[in-house]
């Protein structure tokens, strides 16, 4: 039975594909829906992600519901020695939390996640790796008044006007309107196994992208990616017009049931 099952992965496994965004102007737009991603409400955004650096522009989006001139919720990458995770939330005064320097090592499998209470308090956001809360954080400063993102389009990848691509494999996205506990997130990375998501706060659950429509080493350009949560937040595939493609790839880290 075992050697059937290993003989079936071997098979599948060019089939279970994850997007390689390559730093240059590749984006899943994913519709104005109003909800997903809010300026004001609990929220937790996890995902399985290979960085080969911090991104365009050293911005690079894992995903956002911002405005061309980037106005709005995103969770993102910066660069410092290295690539470290951030939340921004625009307002009258920024919310804007960053994990601690030198966090992430590239060419790396991370299963990240954020949580954030919904508050303009930086200290009520929190980063994990693996598993493990980052802190201390640094550049922490409080928001004031956030700015109404509901007519914002969601993407994964990039924002609004396309600049600022992530430069990294991404797989396994999934979006919660509340807060998960210790015991949820350790579940999430400890798995390493497709659709967990579906199986935690089902009824919290907003969008789920397995992200995994498309055989290896193909383009990914014009391909729906849908939301398995079934709240139909599906996204469209662009792999712009600057760059050599969006790949799919074959499953590196995470495996399916």
């Amino acid at each position: 039975m075992k050697k059937i099952f290993l003989i079936l992965f071997l098979l599948c496994s060019p089939c279970l594909a994850e997007v390689q965004f390559d730093n240059t102007d590749d984006f899943l737009s994913c519709g104005t829906t109003d909800g997903v991603i809010t300026e004001n409400g609990a929220l937790t955004i996890s995902a399985w992600i290979n960085f080969a650096g911090a991104g365009e522009g050293n911005n690079g989006r894992i995903i956002s519901k911002e405005t061309a001139g980037g106005v709005g919720p995103r969770f993102y990458t910066t660069l410092n020695t290295k690539p470290k995770l951030q939340f921004t939330v625009s307002g009258s005064t920024d919310m804007n939390v960053s994990a601690v320097t030198d966090s992430i090592t590239t060419g790396t499998w991370y299963h990240v996640l954020l949580t954030w209470d919904g508050s303009t308090n930086a200290n009520n956001v929190h980063f994990y790796y693996n598993g493990v809360e980052s802190t201390p954080h640094t550049d922490n400063t409080n928001g004031v008044t956030p700015t109404d993102n509901s007519a914002n389009t969601l993407m994964i990848g990039n924002r609004g006007n396309n600049d600022r691509t992530a430069n990294a494999t991404i797989s396994d996205l999934a979006i919660w309107n509340v807060e998960l506990n210790a015991q949820e997130i350790a579940q999430l990375s400890a798995s390493r196994l497709k659709r967990i998501p579906l199986q935690i706060r089902s009824s919290n659950l907003k969008a789920y992208w397995p992200l995994d429509e498309k055989p290896d080493g193909e383009n990914a350009n014009g391909t729906t990616f849908i939301d398995a949560s079934g709240n139909g937040n599906n996204c469209t595939a662009d792999d712009g017009a600057n760059n050599t493609g969006m790949t799919a790839k074959a499953e590196e880290y995470v495996s399916y049931p």
